[in-house]
């Protein structure tokens, strides 16, 4: 089961599949991969921190560069992951953004985040194509969805992972 989480849903996509029971059953049976948006999914808008999500956290001196740039701001997904149904599966992240860049202190917060499950076994990040990591950066929206069986194929090649 490939499960994907964004705050926005891409006109292009079919409908947004609902997490029920039965699919966190279906995923349990199996292999899964969660799939992350960055900018807006994993973190919140710089400087709103406690409004309008009041479990959103600023991380002081931590840089996000996304939109108007500003201190990093961690949504209650990302500092919480390990509490939900996808610490059982493994983590992915396709953003149109750059999270920062390269060696930057918001990459390292967000894989330190994501990585808690233990279901991240690595520390480097991919440009949409060719996808090289389940970490997906630079991926323009309209084009996220052709990142996927790039990150599918990642996890069966370098951790014996059997999605469907």
């Amino acid at each position: 089961q490939v499960f994907v989480i964004s705050s926005v849903r891409p006109s292009n996509l079919q409908p947004v599949m609902r997490v029920t029971l039965a699919t966190v059953a279906a995923a349990a049976a199996g292999d899964c991969l969660c799939i992350f948006d960055i900018d807006r999914t994993l973190t919140g808008g710089q400087g709103s921190a406690g409004s309008p999500c009041p479990k959103d956290a600023q991380i002081d001196g931590v840089y996000d560069a996304a939109y108007a740039g500003g201190t990093l701001v961690l949504s209650e997904v990302s500092q919480f992951i390990a509490q939900t149904f996808c610490s059982q599966c493994y983590i992915g992240t396709i953003s149109a953004g750059s999270a920062s860049g390269a060696g930057s202190a918001e990459r390292g917060v967000l894989h330190d985040k994501l990585a808690v499950p233990g279901h991240l076994p690595t520390t480097s990040w991919s440009a949409c194509s060719p996808v090289t990591s389940p970490l997906v950066t630079a991926c323009p929206d309209g084009s996220k969805q052709n990142a996927v069986p790039g990150i599918v194929s990642w996890y069966e090649q370098n951790a014996g992972a059997s999605i469907a």
